[in-house]
């Protein structure tokens, strides 16, 4: 497979970075709206594990994945074929946190589910 350059690279990262703070600011604000402006207490309270344990922003791609499906109330809001999508780039994000290069067809997927996501 075809790598790509630098700059796609560059701007692969930064599709990556949108998409992954799109999801933190949709849990907070949900949340919020769910549960009023202690949400993250109450969301302890009602799942004292790893998840709740830690802030949002502390949340790792893949935890972020685990606390919209851990809420019913955050699940409900995710169209299904948006999060298979989200979970589909799971190892496209691993590889750009490890400084990896992506293949043109990775890249493709990456900006589609941008697109999906923040695009709209």
């Amino acid at each position: 497979m075809d790598k790509v350059d630098l700059n796609v690279m560059k701007e692969s990262y930064g599709y990556l970075f949108e998409v992954e703070n799109y999801l933190r600011k949709f849990i907070e604000h949900n949340m919020e709206l769910k549960y009023g402006t202690n949400w993250e207490v109450i969301a302890h309270k009602l799942y004292n594990n790893s998840l709740t344990n830690k802030q949002v922003n502390d949340l790792y791609y893949h935890e972020l994945l685990a606390y919209i499906s851990l809420f019913n109330c955050l699940n409900i809001l995710m169209p299904p074929k948006v999060f298979v999508q989200l979970k589909s780039i799971k190892t496209i994000r691993n590889k750009i946190a490890h400084n990896y290069w992506l293949d043109k067809g990775e890249v493709i997927t990456l900006y589609n589910i941008y697109q999906d996501i923040i695009g709209r």
